[in-house]
């Protein structure tokens, strides 16, 4: 752009400057115009391809309680199949009580290595060889 403003400058010819704006204007309306098709491509194949990870009743419109997730009414929540967050929930406290255990193991191990061991040098690495 700043190109073709100076040599329009150096030849006194204003139209080159007009002319190099427009085709400026335009490629940029062109190249949002791909881009615009281009995400409305992609969020049409997504709709379309990708699983609903909520369920197939998630798209009714059901009777909700206040505070129920969209497409949740009465008679799906607390059901047999349990709700996903409450498992999600489980799942996440029992790992995190896995790694508790397995810290205090880790320590308690540490501490008894420290106490048996106080006034020794370590060996070297290569003592052994």
């Amino acid at each position: 752009m700043v190109a073709a403003h100076v040599v329009a400058d150096r030849l006194d010819v204003p139209r080159l400057a007009a002319s190099a704006d427009a085709a400026y204007i335009h490629g940029m309306n062109l190249a949002l115009l791909v881009c615009g098709v281009a995400a409305l491509a992609s969020a049409l194949l997504v709709m379309t391809l990708l699983p609903d990870s909520r369920g197939p009743d998630s798209l009714e419109s059901g009777s909700r309680e206040p505070g129920s997730r969209r497409g949740e009414d009465k008679s799906t929540r607390g059901g047999p199949a349990g709700d996903a967050d409450t498992d999600t929930d489980r799942v996440a406290g029992r790992e995190r009580e896995a790694v508790r255990e397995s810290a205090t193991a880790r320590e308690t191990a540490t501490a008894g290595e420290t106490e048996g061991d106080a006034g020794v040098a370590p060996a070297p690495a290569d003592a052994g060889q």
